[in-house]
């Protein structure tokens, strides 16, 4: 039966379990796309995204005034057979797009159009997608100019097929959108590996604001090293950290004072370090890590992941704050204690 819907401008499917659910959606915004502004699918069927694209008489739909289209589900096309749609363009408006999983084309047709357009931008870039977006030059120095944020996933996974190291899957991801403002990288490397990937020889990083390295456990000199690398690093998020080994000579109760005199002011732009994987029977480690980049960066707040952390992290934080360490520099701390939890959100997806 056809659909006969009203003027529709916005789409969202969240969690529909019913296959049927989801190819009614993409039915209906075919049948709409002349109005659509969004469309929002979060399903954990298949979704069939090339049907957005091509209708059911092989004829192209274009959505001319669609600026959000996320798509966070699996396709039904493997990497074999990722459909190539060379005179279609589908999407030449869009602001922001996500798209979870693989991508589902076999070329640009995402971006196909909207360059000048093109703000956000999520997504999944395996070893396929990176080498059609190399081969059609999809991203050069000045083809998004108001691109702000690029969310990638998994460097370890284009590894080695695409490129021989994490510092070159790094730059590329980089040379997506080279004057962005915002950059968030999600990625999975070991701390060799991250070391490499941040050698000042390697390139310009200092753009960046948003990191996230959520499988690493980073020590205090590895978070110090990378805040003092990205100048615009705002936001950290790694697994929970630890203070690692000391600088020769220095005890623990002498680190404050080892830390401004060595520091002094290393980032004043450097808010919130959000732990992933908080849950640790002793928080102590995590606290002092915590207390010790405060003093060298004087915005810096604090997060974790669970609600349910925060009453015992909260007391480890009182108790060290009042140590004979800490005491003398309750007035560059107080930030920490009091604002710190309400100031930072949870990781997202």
């Amino acid at each position: 039966m056809e659909l006969l819907p009203d003027v529709i401008c916005d789409l969202v499917l969240v969690k529909y379990h019913c296959k049927n659910s989801v190819m009614l959606v993409v039915q209906l915004a075919r049948q709409s796309a002349l109005t659509l502004q969004s469309i929002d699918i979060d399903s954990e069927q298949d979704i069939d995204i090339a049907g957005l694209v091509k209708d059911a008489d092989n004829s192209y739909v274009t959505y001319p005034h669609l600026v959000i289209l996320k798509l966070w589900g699996p396709s039904h096309n493997s990497e074999q057979q990722r459909p190539d749609f060379s005179g279609a363009l589908p999407f030449p408006c869009l602001r922001s797009l996500s798209v979870g999983y693989d991508y589902p084309f076999g070329d640009d047709t995402f971006f196909r159009g909207n360059a000048a357009s093109l703000e956000c931008l999520e997504l999944w870039m395996d070893n396929s997608t990176i080498s059609m977006l190399r081969r059609l030059n999809v991203f050069t120095p000045f083809s998004h100019p108001r691109l702000q944020c690029v969310k990638t996933g998994d460097l370890d996974g284009v590894l080695p097929d695409t490129f021989a190291t994490a510092a070159e899957a790094m730059q590329f991801y980089l040379s997506v959108a080279p004057g962005a403002s915002v950059r968030e990288i999600k990625g999975v490397l070991s701390g060799a590996e991250t070391a490499l990937a941040f050698s000042p020889s390697l390139g310009d990083y200092s753009c960046i604001q948003i990191l996230s390295l959520p499988f690493i456990p980073l020590t205090l000199w590895d978070a110090v090293s990378l805040i003092k690398s990205l100048p615009l690093l705002s936001d950290l998020y790694t697994k929970y950290p630890s203070i690692g080994d000391l600088p020769a000579g220095i005890t623990l109760a002498e680190l404050p004072a080892y830390m401004l005199s060595t520091y002094t002011l290393i980032s004043e732009r450097f808010r919130c370090w959000h732990l992933i994987f908080y849950r640790v029977r002793n928080p102590y480690d995590i606290v002092m890590c915590m207390l010790l980049l405060a003093l060298v960066c004087p915005n810096f707040d604090y997060a974790v992941t669970d609600p349910d952390d925060r009453e015992p992290f909260m007391r480890q934080m009182e108790k060290a704050i009042a140590s004979n360490e800490f005491r003398k520099y309750v007035p560059r701390l107080q930030r920490l204690l009091f604002h710190g939890w309400q100031g930072c959100q949870t990781v997202s997806r």
